[in-house]
């Protein structure tokens, strides 16, 4: 509808106070609208989304592989493009107008652009992942784990660092040359992880996950584990459909042993070489390596053996 149809709605539905002009004007340039047109369903979600700018606030499973794809579509992006590329071209652009409801600026993360419960909510989950996966790929693990899982796509709600961290504010930093110090990161993120209470690893692909050779996923499967926090292993079912047809053919033992047993978190890469030192650093005066390593390890074995059983 026209957007003066919408103020001439709100005069008749609402008391006078409640229902001036001035105050929808707001709103709608909070939202980005722009144009004379507004679709009064995405209005209403934005009225009545209780949970705009909350740092736990996570996207769905049927966003991301619905909606999501899409839009990597209308901007020209193929389904196999990778994170860090579609995170100029779709991601930041998507809050560019819109102004972000945790500091009053311009320029919002990509979740407090999409309104409606079953858009995004309170998060169920955080994935923990690399920016180097595709995100066809992230999309087809999640819709995986929620079909294991009997979970409702539309309803199950997943923390996703790219989406759900303002990566305007990001960019803002880098700019100028400033840094969040590590440790005050690790603060915000260990109370996300136990605030969440629920992290999936995705592991992909199964024969030598590029999750473990990222010093920052090792970084979250070590908060996870040292806070206690479950962890569920997930991939693409391409890779769940391969891992079952090795060990269907007898010949997946091996390859699952030997991928178990190459976990070494010091060997881990960081796009960035001082939080490579200061993650390791903080491994090695925790756990140490070989307990992490251990632990990491015994967590795919548990998962393998379960899916193994699944399997026979």
């Amino acid at each position: 509808i026209r957007v003066n149809q919408l103020e001439a709605a709100l005069k008749e539905l609402l008391p006078r106070e409640a229902a001036d002009t001035d105050s929808v004007t707001p709103l709608l340039e909070a939202m980005g609208q722009v144009g004379d047109f507004i679709d009064p369903g995405v209005f209403v979600d934005y009225l009545f989304d209780g949970h705009l700018g909350h740092p736990l606030r996570g996207i769905t499973v049927r966003y991301i592989s619905h909606d999501l794809l899409a839009e990597m579509r209308a901007a020209g992006a193929g389904e196999d493009a990778k994170v860090y590329e579609i995170e100029p071209t779709v991601i930041r652009p998507k809050g560019q107008c819109v102004r972000c409801p945790r500091d009053g600026r311009m320029g919002a993360a990509y979740v407090d652009c999409i309104y409606g419960r079953n858009a995004a909510g309170l998060s169920d989950f955080m994935l923990s992942y690399t920016w180097g996966y595709k995100v066809c790929d992230i999309a087809d693990t999640l819709s995986s784990f929620c079909a294991h899982k009997s979970l409702r796509p539309h309803l199950a709600t997943v923390w996703v660092c790219c989406l759900c961290i303002n990566q305007h504010r990001v960019k803002e930093q880098k700019k100028e040359g400033k840094q969040v110090p590590f440790a005050e990161f690790q603060q915000a993120f260990g109370q996300r992880v136990v605030g969440i209470g629920r992290v999936i690893a995705m592991m992909s692909p199964w024969k030598d996950p590029r999750y473990l050779k990222r010093v920052w996923c090792d970084f979250e499967m070590y908060t996870a584990i040292e806070a206690g926090i479950e962890i569920d292993i997930a991939m693409p079912e391409k890779d769940t459909k391969d891992f079952c047809d090795e060990l269907l053919a007898g010949s997946g033992v091996d390859s699952m042993w030997t991928a178990l047993s190459s976990v070494q978190v010091e060997e881990a890469e960081s796009s960035v070489p001082t939080d490579k030192t200061m993650i390791l650093d903080l491994i090695q005066h925790g756990p140490g390596f070989l307990h992490m390593n251990w632990m990491i390890s015994q967590k795919l074995q548990r998962w393998a053996v379960d899916s193994a059983s699944a399997v026979a």
